[in-house]
């Protein structure tokens, strides 16, 4: 794979330590969908890196999906109603879209760990 021996290298980075042991947790699918969800979060590291995974495509596409789909109709709300000057709804959307990021941000961990636990009871199954 091309860049991928530079990646590693990368990653070996202490500062960079925490993404080679997400990528290798088991949480990584839970972690993924969270960092989609919550709006404001740079997303774009993460979706290279999860090349370098194990997941399964079909996996990735889904939360990529189910986690960035919600934010991408919300912007082009916003950007639709200030075209038509229609400042109300494209400043609620923003009001809406700051208090997830605060909210998600704040409990992101405990959402992460509870997200781990239903993937981990789906695969008992």
């Amino acid at each position: 794979m091309i860049g991928r021996t530079w990646i590693e290298k990368l990653l070996q980075k202490p500062s960079l330590k925490w993404m080679t042991t997400m990528l290798n947790s088991s949480k990584l699918p839970a972690c993924m969908f969270i960092f989609f969800i919550i709006p404001g979060l740079p997303k774009d590291l993460l979706i290279f890196l999860a090349a370098l995974t194990s997941m399964r495509p079909l996996l990735f596409f889904t939360l990529l999906l189910l986690g960035r789909l919600p934010w991408l109709i919300a912007s082009v709300s916003v950007g639709s109603s200030l075209h038509q000057e229609d400042y109300g709804i494209a400043i609620a959307i923003t009001v809406i879209s700051v208090i997830a990021f605060v909210v998600g941000y704040r409990y992101k961990d405990a959402l992460v760990n509870q997200l781990a636990r239903l993937e981990k009871r789906k695969q008992k199954l």
